[in-house]
Protein backbone atom coordinates (compact mmCIF):
# COMPACT_ATOMS: atom_id res chain seq x y z
CA UNK A 1 0.00 0.00 0.00
CA UNK A 2 2.85 2.37 0.91
CA UNK A 3 4.27 1.56 -2.50
CA UNK A 4 1.54 2.24 -4.25
CA UNK A 5 1.45 5.66 -2.50
CA UNK A 6 5.00 6.68 -3.39
CA UNK A 7 4.93 5.79 -6.58
CA UNK A 8 1.48 7.40 -7.72
CA UNK A 9 2.88 10.74 -6.10
CA UNK A 10 6.41 10.55 -7.39
CA UNK A 11 4.57 9.54 -11.11
CA UNK A 12 2.95 12.39 -10.88
CA UNK A 13 6.13 14.76 -9.56
CA UNK A 14 7.50 13.40 -12.58
CA UNK A 15 4.85 14.38 -15.23
CA UNK A 16 4.85 17.43 -13.41
CA UNK A 17 8.89 18.11 -14.48
CA UNK A 18 9.28 16.90 -17.73
CA UNK A 19 7.30 18.18 -20.34
CA UNK A 20 7.38 14.64 -22.90
CA UNK A 21 8.41 11.17 -20.88
CA UNK A 22 8.63 8.08 -23.30
CA UNK A 23 9.09 4.58 -22.46
CA UNK A 24 10.53 1.86 -25.10
CA UNK A 25 11.03 -1.40 -25.65
CA UNK A 26 8.90 -2.57 -22.37
CA UNK A 27 7.92 -5.79 -24.51
CA UNK A 28 11.58 -6.79 -23.45
CA UNK A 29 10.88 -6.89 -19.76
CA UNK A 30 9.83 -10.17 -18.64
CA UNK A 31 6.53 -10.26 -16.67
CA UNK A 32 6.96 -13.91 -14.55
CA UNK A 33 10.95 -14.45 -14.46
CA UNK A 34 13.10 -12.81 -12.15
CA UNK A 35 15.04 -9.57 -13.50
CA UNK A 36 17.97 -7.44 -12.73
CA UNK A 37 17.80 -3.83 -14.04
CA UNK A 38 20.83 -2.21 -14.74
CA UNK A 39 20.78 1.42 -15.53
CA UNK A 40 22.41 4.10 -16.20
CA UNK A 41 23.35 6.80 -14.11
CA UNK A 42 23.56 10.82 -15.23
CA UNK A 43 21.08 12.44 -13.06
CA UNK A 44 21.16 11.15 -9.47
CA UNK A 45 17.93 10.11 -7.52
CA UNK A 46 15.91 11.13 -10.62
CA UNK A 47 17.21 8.11 -12.58
CA UNK A 48 16.07 5.25 -10.30
CA UNK A 49 12.72 7.23 -9.91
CA UNK A 50 12.16 6.69 -13.79
CA UNK A 51 12.62 2.82 -13.38
CA UNK A 52 10.26 2.52 -10.02
CA UNK A 53 7.75 4.30 -12.24
CA UNK A 54 8.00 3.43 -15.28
CA UNK A 55 9.39 -0.47 -15.47
CA UNK A 56 6.30 -2.86 -15.98
CA UNK A 57 7.62 -4.73 -12.56
CA UNK A 58 7.67 -3.32 -8.82
CA UNK A 59 11.40 -2.83 -8.21
CA UNK A 60 13.46 -3.13 -5.53
CA UNK A 61 16.89 -1.09 -5.78
CA UNK A 62 20.47 -1.37 -4.40
CA UNK A 63 21.41 1.86 -3.03
CA UNK A 64 24.32 3.20 -1.53
CA UNK A 65 23.96 2.71 2.57
CA UNK A 66 24.51 6.70 3.29
CA UNK A 67 20.74 7.00 2.17
CA UNK A 68 19.52 4.39 4.61
CA UNK A 69 20.94 7.10 7.50
CA UNK A 70 19.35 10.23 5.85
CA UNK A 71 16.63 11.89 7.65
CA UNK A 72 12.87 11.63 5.23
CA UNK A 73 14.61 9.79 2.52
CA UNK A 74 16.29 7.06 4.34
CA UNK A 75 12.18 5.97 5.01
CA UNK A 76 11.44 6.16 1.92
CA UNK A 77 14.46 3.95 0.71
CA UNK A 78 13.28 1.56 3.46
CA UNK A 79 9.48 1.69 2.30
CA UNK A 80 10.81 0.51 -1.19
CA UNK A 81 12.69 -2.40 0.00
CA UNK A 82 16.09 -1.10 -1.22
CA UNK A 83 18.98 -3.15 0.05
CA UNK A 84 22.15 -1.15 0.94
CA UNK A 85 25.15 -1.67 -0.54
CA UNK A 86 28.32 -0.31 1.11
CA UNK A 87 30.77 1.68 -0.80
CA UNK A 88 34.79 2.40 -0.23
CA UNK A 89 33.91 5.85 -1.54
CA UNK A 90 31.57 6.27 1.83
CA UNK A 91 33.81 7.26 4.66
CA UNK A 92 32.97 4.60 7.52
CA UNK A 93 31.43 2.30 5.43
CA UNK A 94 32.59 -1.35 6.08
CA UNK A 95 32.42 -3.38 2.44
CA UNK A 96 32.51 -6.51 4.12
CA UNK A 97 28.75 -6.33 4.61
CA UNK A 98 28.12 -5.91 0.93
CA UNK A 99 28.33 -10.11 1.29
CA UNK A 100 25.01 -10.17 3.52
CA UNK A 101 23.32 -7.49 0.73
CA UNK A 102 24.45 -9.86 -2.47
CA UNK A 103 22.64 -12.76 -0.05
CA UNK A 104 19.40 -10.96 0.29
CA UNK A 105 19.47 -9.67 -3.06
CA UNK A 106 19.35 -13.43 -4.32
CA UNK A 107 16.66 -14.28 -1.90
CA UNK A 108 14.75 -11.59 -3.41
CA UNK A 109 15.39 -13.05 -7.13
CA UNK A 110 14.65 -16.39 -5.83
CA UNK A 111 11.16 -15.15 -5.00
CA UNK A 112 10.47 -14.09 -8.03
CA UNK A 113 11.79 -10.33 -7.40
CA UNK A 114 13.24 -7.52 -9.32
CA UNK A 115 16.77 -5.52 -8.69
CA UNK A 116 17.27 -2.46 -10.20
CA UNK A 117 21.02 -1.37 -10.38
CA UNK A 118 23.29 1.47 -11.68
CA UNK A 119 26.75 -0.49 -12.39
CA UNK A 120 28.54 2.52 -12.33
CA UNK A 121 28.29 3.00 -8.99
CA UNK A 122 27.70 7.30 -8.93
CA UNK A 123 25.82 9.68 -10.45
CA UNK A 124 28.39 11.96 -13.14
CA UNK A 125 28.13 14.61 -15.58
CA UNK A 126 30.42 12.33 -18.36
CA UNK A 127 28.94 12.74 -21.69
CA UNK A 128 29.32 8.58 -21.60
CA UNK A 129 29.03 5.66 -20.02
CA UNK A 130 31.68 5.09 -16.87
CA UNK A 131 33.34 1.66 -16.01
CA UNK A 132 31.03 -0.70 -14.19
CA UNK A 133 31.12 -1.90 -11.46
CA UNK A 134 31.07 -6.18 -11.23
CA UNK A 135 28.10 -6.17 -8.74
CA UNK A 136 24.99 -7.05 -10.89
CA UNK A 137 27.40 -9.95 -12.41
CA UNK A 138 28.57 -11.18 -9.17
CA UNK A 139 24.85 -11.04 -7.83
CA UNK A 140 23.53 -12.57 -11.24
CA UNK A 141 26.47 -15.47 -11.30
CA UNK A 142 26.18 -16.48 -7.76
CA UNK A 143 22.35 -16.52 -7.75
CA UNK A 144 22.22 -19.16 -10.68
CA UNK A 145 24.83 -21.10 -10.15
CA UNK A 146 23.97 -21.62 -6.37
CA UNK A 147 20.63 -23.26 -8.03
CA UNK A 148 18.50 -20.64 -6.27
CA UNK A 149 17.33 -18.92 -8.72
CA UNK A 150 16.13 -20.07 -12.67
CA UNK A 151 15.50 -18.28 -15.55
CA UNK A 152 17.12 -15.23 -14.33
CA UNK A 153 17.13 -12.19 -17.12
CA UNK A 154 19.76 -8.79 -16.95
CA UNK A 155 17.71 -6.15 -18.80
CA UNK A 156 19.37 -2.95 -19.86
CA UNK A 157 17.75 0.17 -19.39
CA UNK A 158 18.56 3.65 -20.31
CA UNK A 159 17.90 6.77 -19.63
CA UNK A 160 18.06 9.71 -21.93
CA UNK A 161 17.82 13.13 -21.42
CA UNK A 162 17.38 16.54 -23.36
CA UNK A 163 18.43 18.56 -21.02
CA UNK A 164 18.29 17.18 -17.52
CA UNK A 165 18.52 19.92 -14.76
CA UNK A 166 16.03 22.18 -16.91
CA UNK A 167 12.37 22.37 -16.22
CA UNK A 168 9.72 20.75 -18.63
CA UNK A 169 12.34 19.29 -20.50
CA UNK A 170 11.83 15.40 -22.12
CA UNK A 171 13.28 11.95 -20.83
CA UNK A 172 13.57 8.70 -22.61
CA UNK A 173 13.30 5.60 -20.99
CA UNK A 174 14.75 2.65 -23.20
CA UNK A 175 14.57 -1.11 -21.98
CA UNK A 176 17.30 -3.02 -24.27
CA UNK A 177 17.12 -6.94 -25.02
CA UNK A 178 17.57 -9.17 -22.16
CA UNK A 179 20.74 -11.06 -21.21
CA UNK A 180 20.61 -14.70 -20.36
CA UNK A 181 22.44 -15.52 -16.98
CA UNK A 182 23.93 -18.68 -17.02
CA UNK A 183 24.90 -21.24 -14.47
CA UNK A 184 29.09 -21.48 -13.79
CA UNK A 185 31.28 -23.13 -11.38
CA UNK A 186 31.98 -21.88 -8.41
CA UNK A 187 34.91 -21.21 -6.66
CA UNK A 188 35.64 -22.67 -3.43
CA UNK A 189 34.36 -20.02 -1.21
CA UNK A 190 31.06 -19.98 -3.26
CA UNK A 191 32.21 -16.89 -5.24
CA UNK A 192 31.75 -17.40 -9.25
CA UNK A 193 35.29 -16.82 -11.13
CA UNK A 194 36.94 -13.53 -11.86
CA UNK A 195 37.18 -14.50 -15.66
CA UNK A 196 33.21 -15.22 -15.55
CA UNK A 197 31.99 -12.07 -13.90
CA UNK A 198 34.03 -10.24 -16.60
CA UNK A 199 32.79 -11.60 -19.48
CA UNK A 200 29.15 -11.15 -18.29
CA UNK A 201 30.19 -7.39 -17.54
CA UNK A 202 31.36 -6.83 -20.50
CA UNK A 203 28.21 -7.86 -21.97
CA UNK A 204 26.14 -5.90 -19.38
CA UNK A 205 28.54 -2.79 -20.24
CA UNK A 206 27.67 -3.34 -24.14
CA UNK A 207 24.17 -4.32 -24.01
CA UNK A 208 24.30 -0.73 -21.65
CA UNK A 209 25.70 1.45 -24.32
CA UNK A 210 23.20 0.37 -26.98
CA UNK A 211 20.51 2.21 -25.31
CA UNK A 212 22.11 5.35 -24.11
CA UNK A 213 24.02 8.01 -25.71
CA UNK A 214 27.73 7.29 -25.04
CA UNK A 215 29.96 9.85 -26.24
CA UNK A 216 33.48 9.68 -25.71
CA UNK A 217 34.25 13.71 -24.97
CA UNK A 218 31.71 16.55 -24.57
CA UNK A 219 32.86 18.01 -27.89
CA UNK A 220 32.06 14.73 -29.39
CA UNK A 221 28.29 15.14 -27.83
CA UNK A 222 27.89 18.69 -28.67
CA UNK A 223 28.61 17.83 -32.30
CA UNK A 224 26.37 15.16 -33.07
CA UNK A 225 23.38 16.86 -31.05
CA UNK A 226 23.65 19.88 -33.58
CA UNK A 227 24.00 17.44 -36.46
CA UNK A 228 21.04 15.71 -35.32
CA UNK A 229 18.65 19.09 -35.12
CA UNK A 230 19.93 20.10 -37.86
CA UNK A 231 19.24 16.58 -39.71
CA UNK A 232 15.63 16.15 -38.00
CA UNK A 233 14.60 19.59 -39.01
CA UNK A 234 15.24 19.12 -42.65
CA UNK A 235 13.50 15.69 -42.70
CA UNK A 236 10.51 15.79 -40.20
CA UNK A 237 8.37 18.03 -41.90
CA UNK A 238 7.55 19.87 -38.78
CA UNK A 239 6.19 16.41 -37.29
CA UNK A 240 7.79 15.83 -33.32
CA UNK A 241 10.37 13.59 -33.51
CA UNK A 242 9.67 10.52 -30.96
CA UNK A 243 12.97 10.69 -28.11
CA UNK A 244 13.60 6.86 -29.40
CA UNK A 245 14.08 8.19 -33.29
CA UNK A 246 16.29 11.48 -32.09
CA UNK A 247 17.98 9.68 -29.81
CA UNK A 248 19.19 6.48 -32.14
CA UNK A 249 20.27 9.11 -34.87
CA UNK A 250 22.48 10.89 -32.37
CA UNK A 251 23.96 7.35 -31.61
CA UNK A 252 24.82 6.92 -35.25
CA UNK A 253 26.54 10.36 -35.63
CA UNK A 254 28.41 9.01 -32.45
CA UNK A 255 29.48 6.29 -34.21
CA UNK A 256 30.53 7.95 -37.45
CA UNK A 257 32.20 10.59 -35.57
Amino acid sequence: MIRRVIVALVRLALRIYFQRIEVTGVEHVPLDTPVIFVLNHPNALVDPVFLLCLAPRDVSFLAKAPLFCMPFISYFVKQLDSLPVYRRQDEGQDVTKNEETFIAARKLLARGGTIGICPEGVSHDDPGLKPIKTGAARISLAAVSTGEVRDLKIVPAGLYYTSKTRFRSDALLYFGNPINVEPVTLEPDGTPPRDAVRRLSSRIEKALREVILDAKHEEELQTTSRAERIFSSASNNGEEESLKDELQLQQRFIRAY
